[in-house]
């Protein structure tokens, strides 16, 4: 992921972000991360492989990514203020 789009993913999260978790053929599941304006999709923003055996293990790791993308920009010094 650039810097770019980790600033524009947290500085959107959660109003203009839609997260999907599609299940593949073998029923593992992924994540896709869409940027929206108004009630529809922009653009796809990032997705991930299927790596996960259920959508709660993915909600999960999603949830830890995103800490984890605010704490490294944060430490930066890119996020002006604690409301993005």
């Amino acid at each position: 992921m650039t810097n770019l789009t980790a600033i524009e993913f947290i500085s959107n999260y959660p109003e203009n972000i839609l997260v999907e978790y599609p299940q593949n053929e073998e029923g593992r599941f992924a994540f896709y991360v869409y940027r929206t304006k108004g009630k529809q999709i922009h653009k796809l923003m990032f997705n991930t492989e299927p790596e996960w055996d259920s959508k709660k293990e993915a909600k999960e790791y999603f949830k830890e990514m995103v800490s984890e993308i605010r704490d490294a920009l944060e430490k930066r010094g890119w996020l002006k203020n604690n409301n993005i």
